[in-house]
């Protein structure tokens, strides 16, 4: 008769595989896509102005609004297209790394302008060390490249200067700050069109490490 601990191998190991082959490649598509948008049950505070428009993104030399990922591509000088789901839950992105700052850039689209652009509508800086080899994200390698919101440069930002912008006293006790601008938007639609803009800031060490600014709108 076999040992139990044999027959219990033999019994686990197929799982062991699968869950080895799951995790491969849970691994493999997690390292160029878009972070999850965050759900958080922290208190958000509600402002009178759109949180942004643009990402600009510039040098010691010169300086770019990117609206499109079109032009982000154009600008940056490399990105590779990437898109998933169909309908009305596709999207496109670009992703790229920042050595520099050891930080990861997502570039999201879910709408196509009326010129059949795609227009941005998320923008998502995260902490990413090293990414895998694999990894489609193109490494901006520039240390003078300077990264902002409409002019406001949120990464190492402290509370007292985001306060100073925003008027808010009291972050939340998960490190992320949330923002958010709601207004009607007159046009055809079947129903009343709202859109929402916002903007998220992650305090580490008392200051601005992460960021996920987006927008979207029900019609």
């Amino acid at each position: 008769m076999k040992p139990l601990s044999l027959i219990r191998h033999s019994l686990l190991r197929p799982w062991l595989i699968m869950l080895s082959c799951v995790a491969s490649l849970a691994q493999a598509t997690d390292s160029n896509t878009p972070p999850e948008l965050l759900r958080l049950a922290t208190a958000q505070f509600t402002v009178g102005a759109p949180l942004w428009r643009s990402l600009i993104v510039g040098n010691l030399v010169t300086e770019a609004k990117l609206v499109t990922l079109e032009g982000a591509r154009n600008n940056l000088g490399s990105g590779e297209w990437q898109h998933d789901m169909d309908g009305e839950d596709s999207r496109d992105w670009l992703c790229y790394w920042l050595p520099h700052a050891r930080l990861g850039l997502w570039l999201v689209s879910d709408a196509r302008k009326t010129d059949g652009s795609h227009r941005i509508t998320r923008i998502t800086l995260r902490n990413q060390p090293q990414p895998q080899t694999t990894s489609a994200c193109a490494a901006l390698r520039s240390p003078q490249l300077s990264l902002s919101l409409d002019g406001y440069d949120w990464i190492g930002a402290s509370s007292a200067e985001v306060q100073a912008v925003m008027g808010v006293s009291t972050p939340p006790a998960d490190g992320w700050w949330r923002f958010e601008h709601h207004r009607r938007i007159e046009g055809k639609c079947d129903r009343t069109r709202y859109r929402t803009n916002w903007l998220w800031l992650h305090f580490a060490k008392g200051r601005v490490d992460e960021i996920d600014a987006g927008q979207i709108s029900n019609c």
